[in-house]
């Protein structure tokens, strides 16, 4: 019911840091026309600010146009995303120009990265 709003400009900075390693496929964003019109994204870094965002080379980068940011899913290069434990995704401005930039909802899919627990290995 809520939404995602920048405070003092139209940047937004936003860290997800997962319970365990996932391999994301996709992404779904919504918003209003005041909705981002790039996302930038980067992957596991733990600590990143707004001049890291601008001034870094992102993993990969998704223009986002009317019809993708009303639901429907961005696909990522899965190949790139197996590992992620973190995830940062940067707007940099919004599709009207306005000082606030707005999602309504952000969306992961893919899955939980399969990892061995050592307490159910058995020797053979």
């Amino acid at each position: 019911g809520g939404e995602l709003r920048s405070d003092c400009d139209e940047q937004l900075l936003i860290t997800i840091a997962f319970p365990s390693a996932v391999k994301l496929h996709s992404i779904v964003l919504e918003g209003p026309g005041s909705a981002p019109d790039e996302i930038r994204l980067f992957l596991n870094r733990t600590a990143m600010g707004f001049d890291d965002a601008e001034a870094e080379e992102p993993l990969q980068a998704l223009p986002l146009d009317e019809a993708r940011r009303s639901g429907a899913p961005l696909l990522l290069q899965y190949v790139k995303f197996q590992n992620v434990s973190t995830l940062t995704l940067f707007a940099p401005s919004n599709q009207e120009e306005s000082e606030v930039t707005t999602l309504h909802r952000l969306r992961f899919f893919g899955s939980v990265h399969d990892t061995t627990n050592m307490k159910e290995f058995k020797r053979v």
